[in-house]
Formats: C-alpha cells, structure tokens, sequence
C-alpha cells in the first residue's frame, strides 16, 4: 500500500492517521510532527529565542549600513519633513519612531530586529502550516531559528530581518487574496478590497529594500500563467493605489530623487562601482555579471550558510554550482508535474528575485546577506518536491533525506553554539558599560576618537570621516563628513571640495584591510586625498589628537 504525502499540492489536509509499520522513516516523521505540531513549533520558537540572546551584539557593525540607517532614522526623527533619504527610506523612517522615544540608543534600535526575528519565524509558520510536509516546515524554521547566519542579523540594524518578515506577511496574505478570488463569482470593482492588503505590504517591501520592486514580475507572471487577467488588473490598481499618491507625496513634500535614481542605484549601472571612469555596464557585462554572481552566491555562500563550505574560504567550486543547479532543475520539474499553484509562486518569485539580485548587484560587494533573505523560500523548493517525491517513491531516498537533514541541523547548530561562546564575554562586558570591548584596536581608536570629536570639538567644527555614521552614533549624534572614494587626489582640488562643504578637521584612521588581521594594510581612501596635501603644502595640516599607539586615528586641522 503506497502512502501520500499529507500535504500534496499545498491542500491543507490532515496526515493519515495509518499503522506506524506501514510508514517509511520519512512518512514516521511526518505523522509525528503532523501530531505534535503546535509543541514544536513552540519549542522552535523558544530556541531561537534563547539563540536570539546567546548572539545579541550591542556593539555598531563594523560594516557602513547599519549606522547608516540609524543616522538617517535620526534625522527624520529631528526633522521629519526636512529629510528624506532614497535608500530603502521606509526603514529608516521606522526606526525614528523608536530615536525620537530612546534616542541614539543601540539597544531599543536591536531590539526592532529581534521582535521582526520572531514575527517572521511566528508568520512562516502560519504561511506555510499544512500547504508543505512538516519536516520541510520545522527544518526550515530551525535554520531560519538557529542558524548563526541568520541569527546575526537578529541584533543589527539591517534590513534583512525586517524584509525576511515582510516577505511571509505578503504571501500570507497574497495567497490567501488569491484563494478568495477563486470563489468570487461576481467581477465588481468592489473585488479590489482583497487584493489591497496584500498589495500595500508589497508597497512597504518595495520603499524597504529596492530590489523588491522586481517582485512585481514574478506576482504579474503568477496571475497571467493561472489566466487571472481580472484578478492580475485588480493587484495592480490596489498598488498604484499605494505608490502613485507617495511618488507625488515624496515630490512635494520632499523634493528628492527616487530610491532607482539614488546613488546607490547608479552604482549598479557602472562597470566599476568605485571608478565612475570607467563607464556604464553593457548587456554581455550584465551577462557576465550574473554568471559572476551565481558563482559567488550560490556555489559558495549558499553552502556556506548551510555549513557545508567552511565561511573562510573564498574558493568558489563551480562543481558545487552545477549540483545546486541540477538539483533545482528536478524540483521544479517536480513541482510543475504536480501542479501545486502554491509551489509554483514561490518557485517564480525566487527564481526572478535571485536572478535580478544577481544582475544587479555588483560582484566586489559579496555579501551573503543578498542571498539570506530568498534563501527559506529556496530551502522549501529544495525539500519540498523531494519530500513528497521520496513519500511515494523511494526508501532509500528517503534515509537520504534524512542523513542530509540531519548534518544540516547538527552544522547550523554546533556553528551557532561556536560562534555564541565567543560573543557572550564580548556581550557581558558590553552590557557592563565597555562600549568598545569585541572590537580590534584599529576600530577601538577609531571610535574613541569619533566619541572625543563629538565631546570636544566646537558644534561649528566638521570632521571628514571614513565611516561617517559610525562617527555618528559614537560622537552621540554629531554629523562628520562622508568619504566613502577617492574624489580627487589633486591638493587644490581636496582642499577646494573640503572648504566648499565647510570640513574643517579630518580623521585618518589605520582600519585594517584585512579586519581578521593586522598585516599593515590599510584601509587608504582619505589618506591617498591628504598625503598630496601634506606634501605641497605642508603647513596646510595641523596635528590636533593622536588616539592609540598600535593602529592609531589621528585627528588634523585643516588651516585654510
């Protein structure tokens, strides 16, 4: 007698209730789960809780977007109609609810990420509970829940866990949109009220991270291959319903660019995103690019992230690529033969989404955190397919399976539980009042001089700083003036573009290349602008402040 999956074609049916002798090791699972449910996703529940502490940093990211978000939360906070900034500008709009009740103050900031950390372990649960098997479920929840890779942004100011949230609230109440609309029978404008729900979260993601706007392709196809051309007009409206009243809001009231015409984005188009000169991206570069960073996110950060590729190497294994690619291939195939419409969003979404991020974004900047947020969606395709498939077909895919799930499991632990021995003397000392205990010396000066920039240095005096944000949040909300390359390394030019935007001090860091080691390489970008300064002019710089004797910042006037 051959068993089905209790959960084929995302039908929210219950699990035979059939004699444990005639169950594989995979369908025995599954009943147990399918039983027991509720208890684990509670126990899940509370380990990511308890691994949510084990990893909390109350230190800045060492890395420039998180400060960035908290300087931008700040200044909408202080004047919100005054300022309006064009990358993801609704986080940081968020987040000046929380600056303008507790200030500049990092705990409150982490704490947001760490209420969205269990929101989206809360709603994925919700999402996808009886629609895919229960292991696939709770292994994908464990991951997502313990995982040191996720974790880590659980206490950060990024955006990653918020849009990891925002992304099962919209598909928790797209599909279930899209179930309702299958029962309408009248075709009223009145029908549109399903859709805007849905539709007004998708507008957050897309002000929340601009990649997002792409996820209109994989809903619009979504609609046109199920002949939804009513319901597909319906989702569109309720969303220019929603953005076309906040581009002529963002006009008006705040006058800037949009967030696909910010900086940021212009950095996508150029063949170099540190060397304008070099020109603009053609089509074979942004072939080339893709092809760059499926290798980089999916041949090596995929199975880093899961612990199969130790995270110090940097050897991208095309072989590891063609597995994944050929194991994707299957499911999807998997996935289409059975008809599951549920499966097949996610397989379009995250099919487009990986594709745009990976056309889009540059191969220098390698951040696994470009992946992390599809990867959950990814992991369900991956299991899914094969879980059912093994129900029906195969025991010995099936021991397979399980052999597989478990290393998974035991290496997202044992890596997290690693990782969290080494935080919790760097999060005790921090809690005790050490603000730059878990820091290297390099970031250790740095900072003390941003604090002692802000304590000591009239309100009239502006610093040129190499990580501005972070010399923002040390300095207690003193703005500094961002360097992020290499605008000039002619002197009369330096010192033009200094005095014309009012800096009157700049900060030379010795911030390691390197951040594991301290090889003598540095980061040079402020450095290569004043070298030729000091060497035409060499009474144009005054030492003001020396922080530090291994790795040290220095403070220099600049006397116009």
């Amino acid at each position: 007698m051959k068993t089905k999956s209790p959960h084929k074609k995302g039908e929210k049916v219950k699990a035979q209730k059939l004699p444990i002798k005639q169950k594989g090791i995979l369908e025995k699972l599954e009943y147990w789960l399918n039983e027991n449910h509720k208890k684990v996703f509670i126990s899940v529940l509370i380990l990511n809780v308890i691994f949510i502490f084990l990893h909390f940093n109350l230190k800045i990211s060492e890395a420039n977007d998180d400060s960035m978000y908290i300087e931008d939360a700040f200044r909408f906070a202080k004047d919100f109609f005054g300022y309006y900034t064009p990358n993801a500008p609704f986080y940081p709009m968020m987040l000046s609810v929380v600056v303008r009740i507790f200030g500049i103050n990092l705990f409150w900031l982490k704490l947001t990420s760490v209420i969205f950390t269990i929101l989206n372990v809360v709603f994925f649960y919700r999402l996808f509970k009886n629609r895919i098997s229960y292991i696939v479920l709770f292994l994908v929840m464990f991951i997502q829940s313990v995982n040191y890779y996720f974790i880590y942004y659980s206490s950060v100011t990024f955006t990653e866990q918020f849009f990891l949230f925002l992304q099962v609230l919209f598909f928790l109440v797209f599909y279930k949109a899209y179930e309702k609309s299958d029962a309408i029978e009248t075709k009223s404008i009145g029908d549109i009220r399903i859709w805007l729900l849905s539709a007004f979260v998708l507008f957050i993601m897309t002000l929340s991270r601009n990649v997002a706007i792409g996820a209109l392709i994989p809903i619009l196809l979504f609609f046109a291959i199920n002949k939804k051309g009513y319901s597909l007009l319906l989702f569109i409206l309720s969303f220019l319903i929603f953005r076309v009243p906040f581009e002529f809001l963002r006009s008006a009231v705040w006058g800037s660019k949009n967030q696909f015409a910010a900086q940021g984005s212009s950095l996508i188009v150029q063949k170099d995103p540190y060397d304008p000169s070099k020109g603009t991206e053609d089509l074979m570069g942004y072939i080339q690019r893709f092809f760059d960073n499926y290798g980089l996110y999916i041949s090596k950060r995929f199975y880093q992230i899961l612990g199969f590729v130790n995270e110090n190497d940097y050897v991208i294994k095309p072989g590891l690529g063609l597995i994944f690619l050929v194991v994707a291939i299957i499911c999807f195939v998997l996935i289409i033969k059975k008809k599951n419409n549920f499966l097949k969003l996610f397989m379009l979404y995250a099919s487009a989404m990986t594709a745009i991020t990976f056309v889009a974004v540059q191969k220098s900047w390698d951040q696994y955190r470009l992946i992390l947020v599809f990867l959950p969606f990814i992991l369900v395709l991956l299991f899914e397919p094969l879980i059912s498939y093994s129900f029906l077909k195969s025991k010995i895919l099936q021991v397979i399976l399980v052999v597989f799930i478990t290393i998974l499991v035991f290496n997202s632990t044992v890596h997290s539980l690693v990782k969290a021995k080494s935080n919790i003397p760097i999060l005790v000392n921090n809690i005790k009042g050490d603000r730059y205990y878990g820091y290297t010396d390099d970031w250790v000066n740095f900072l003390k001089m941003s604090k002692w920039c802000g304590d000591s240095l009239p309100s009239g005096d502006y610093v040129a700083s190499r990580k501005a944000p972070m010399s923002f949040i040390y300095a207690n909300g003193r703005e500094f003036y961002p360097i992020y390359t290499v605008s000039s390394t002619n002197p009369d030019s330096v010192l033009s573009q200094f005095k014309a935007n009012g800096v009157t001090h700049v900060m030379l860091a010795s911030l390691r290349r390197n951040p594991k080691r301290n090889d003598g390489f540095i980061i040079n970008t402020i450095h290569r602008m004043m070298q030729p300064v000091a060497q035409k002019y060499p009474g144009k710089l005054t030492l003001i402040k020396q922080i530090g004797n291994v790795e040290p910042t220095y403070l220099y006037k600049i006397n116009y």
